[in-house]
């Protein structure tokens, strides 16, 4: 399978559904609050992605039997049901590469979001870092 068509395939996929549920993360979401006014009155209790514009991919390396991608995802991200915080995620991922896991055996295109998931070991984060964070609604 092509390098670039795989990555095509997968960003708006698996790889958009991984990178959002680490920011959905109760543990994640406290880091972003902090980054605003309220994160020294307010912990994070539960948190759900309201919007996510696109899942960019900024560069693709191959090192090690892995490809590296960099990425940038911009959302907002509602907090405890009331506070809604826009922000771009951007950082690291890395995948196997091609000729260490069978990619054509799967139709990512087609899953539904658990059946995704269900490959999230795939897929190591090695990085997130929060830009342009604001409070967009109380």
């Amino acid at each position: 399978m092509d390098r670039n068509v795989l990555i095509e395939n997968l960003r708006t996929t698996l790889l958009w559904e991984n990178v959002c549920g680490c920011i959905e993360n109760i543990n994640y979401a406290n880091v972003l609050l902090q980054k605003t006014d309220l994160g020294n009155n307010l912990i994070a209790e539960n948190a759900s992605i309201q919007d996510s514009e696109d899942f960019y991919i900024t560069t693709v390396t191959e090192s090690d039997n892995k490809i590296v991608i960099g990425y940038e995802m911009p959302f907002i991200l509602c907090v405890n049901g009331k506070y809604n915080i826009q922000a771009t995620a951007a950082g690291e991922l890395s995948i196997p590469d091609t000729e260490s896991y069978p990619y054509d055996k799967h139709d990512f295109l087609s899953m539904g979001k658990k059946e995704l998931l269900s490959f999230s070991s795939i897929i190591r984060i090695s990085q997130i870092i929060y830009r342009d964070v604001e409070i967009i609604g109380v």
